[in-house]
């Protein structure tokens, strides 16, 4: 394949571009570029029109994009749109909500976390430790299978708060090597939530006649991975 030199590649935005000032390039010029996006520069990102709802989303959903781009992007949305964290508007922002400082995220109503897609939250395999604690809360609504994918010396990035927040039948999917990597506090958390979990599955098991054999299963399951007495 051939080598292109990187300047040549941001050159190419300028082409594309055309005269066209920034905040108007228009969605369709935008989504042909997509392959060459993540060369152009936080400062030009910032100037698209991103109250145009498919730009926003368009650059959202970049997955190429680094944090500091995110982090540039994501500062500027909120400085141009006072109702930023709405649940709408943080489902179009969906990765840029990586780059939204975490002193602004603790101000958004919880309802508003319940509401996000799933797609809001990016790649969980991804993820560094930096991002999952700017994730904090919406770590809740990530769901079993994709917090198992996320890289184990990212884990350490959960605190005890977020730990005490997120489901029991979440919590079962996280590794062996996952583990190693999180902080005593929320470790402990982790272990007496799952404690209380397995001894209220044992109590539906008898209640049940010990009929269940999937419940049997997570039983035994829970009782290895935790060593639960």
């Amino acid at each position: 394949m051939m080598n292109i030199a990187k300047e040549k590649l941001v050159a190419t935005w300028l082409v594309v571009r055309g005269d066209f000032e920034t905040h108007e390039v228009p969605y369709q010029v935008l989504a042909k570029y997509r392959p060459l996006f993540k060369y152009v520069s936080a400062r030009e990102i910032a100037r698209l029109n991103l109250s145009d709802e498919r730009i926003l989303s368009f650059v959202g959903t970049h997955t190429e994009l680094d944090r500091h781009q995110v982090g540039v992007v994501a500062s500027r949305y909120i400085q141009m749109n006072p109702h930023w964290s709405e649940p709408h508007y943080l489902n179009l922002m969906n990765n840029l909500l990586c780059g939204v400082p975490m002193s602004f995220m603790r101000k958004i109503p919880e309802a508003n976390y319940l509401q996000l897609s799933r797609q809001a939250l990016g790649k969980s395999y991804s993820w560094a430790a930096q991002d999952v604690a700017r994730l904090g809360l919406l770590l809740t609504e990530v769901d079993g299978h994709e917090l198992a994918a996320v890289n184990p010396e990212a884990m350490s990035g959960i605190t005890a708060q977020v730990m005490l927040e997120i489901p029991e039948r979440n919590l079962m999917h996280i590794t062996d090597m996952q583990l190693r990597f999180l902080g005593q506090q929320p470790l402990n958390i982790l272990a007496k939530k799952m404690k209380i979990y397995h001894e209220r599955l044992v109590k539906l098991s008898y209640a049940a006649g010990l009929h269940s054999e999937c419940l049997l299963v997570i039983i035994l399951t829970l009782s290895i991975q935790f060593a639960i007495k």
